[in-house]
């Protein structure tokens, strides 16, 4: 081999690793839009959140699949061996969504926050157990500055409210968030593509959020009426905004899948905690929100845990599938 060739050879396995790693940051960037638009749908146009959930879903597969039949209707055959397991990768969404709305419900969403990027330690605990991915001295920094930073983020300036029951939910989704980090991991290495695996846990998740708006016990954020979860809204915008909602969640789910196929489930899961911050800020130029001092000094602990992860990932901390 030339020495062309070598240095061509060692420079592809960095590149792919940049690219995973703009891919997660792309995908964070895309996820801090929702909590905005969800809270216009909520507040400003009434709708039910588990209805928001039900409708992203419809509205994601409306998208995605005459894209796929347009462009590569190959990307809509889904192996047999693996109909079960995306389909538990489904369910594993859908609790996501639900959990994660239980708890907006019982605690504020700036706790509701802080405790779902408690999935940035767990996914680096599970990723280590089950993937066998490195843990390195670099990632547990990461992992503290980047919920220092998150914590600033959504505290700073709020009136703490919580209890037990909103304490449990609020963990429990941080958990469930870490375990589809790993389940995307997991779907790389059975060799779908990201944007396949997206598609169908869109189908599923959205077959059970409708029983979910329709069983016939209270749940929070539950369709008053089947009318009402299939009409949505009689307001134009409200239409308007959930397409908006739809586009950045369905991309941003379909480049974090692809993140995954490059990067540990736990150096993803850690990129993504870039999504307060740039939240933050977002809402003081969009809802003309305040953004205090705290709030930019935990967006810098967040950045410097990122830029940790991503020196560390370049010196060969992180790994390709093999990690």
């Amino acid at each position: 081999m030339s020495e062309k060739e070598t240095l061509q050879t060692k420079a592809e396995p960095k590149a792919t690793r940049a690219r995973g790693f703009f891919y997660a940051v792309a995908a964070a960037v895309l996820f801090a839009f929702t909590p905005l638009l969800i809270k216009i749908l909520n507040s400003t146009y009434e709708v039910p959140a588990l209805v928001i959930t039900m409708w992203r879903n419809v509205l994601g597969i409306a998208l995605l699949l005459p894209a796929f039949l347009i462009f590569k209707p190959s990307l809509l055959k889904l192996e047999r061996e693996h109909f079960g397991f995306i389909a538990l990768y489904g369910l594993v969404f859908t609790f996501l969504n639900t959990i994660w709305t239980f708890s907006i419900q019982y605690n504020s969403a700036s706790v509701a926050t802080v405790l779902i990027y408690f999935s940035a330690p767990l996914s680096s605990l599970l990723g280590w157990w089950l993937l066998k991915e490195p843990f390195s001295w670099i990632k547990g920094l990461a992992i503290v500055l980047g919920l220092g930073g998150c914590a600033l983020v959504a505290l700073a300036g709020a009136e703490v409210h919580t209890n037990w029951i909103g304490l449990i939910l609020g963990l429990l989704s941080g958990l469930i968030y870490a375990f589809y980090a790993v389940f995307g991991r997991l779907s790389a290495r059975r060799g779908i593509n990201p944007w396949t695996s997206t598609f169908y846990i869109f189908f599923f998740a959205l077959v059970a959020l409708f029983i979910l708006n329709i069983l016939p016990i209270n749940i929070p954020g539950q369709a008053p009426d089947l009318k009402s979860l299939l009409g949505l809204s009689n307001d134009p915008m409200a239409w308007l905004f959930m397409v908006l909602l739809t586009v950045p969640l369905v991309v941003g789910y379909g480049l974090f899948n692809q993140s995954l196929t490059i990067l540990p489930s736990s150096t993803a899961n850690l990129i993504l905690t870039l999504e307060p911050p740039i939240t933050a800020i977002l809402a003081w130029l969009m809802l003309n929100e305040k953004l205090l001092p705290l709030q930019l000094v935990g967006t810098v602990l967040v950045l410097s845990g990122v830029l940790l992860v991503r020196l560390g990932f370049n010196r060969g901390s992180g790994n390709s599938l093999k990690a």
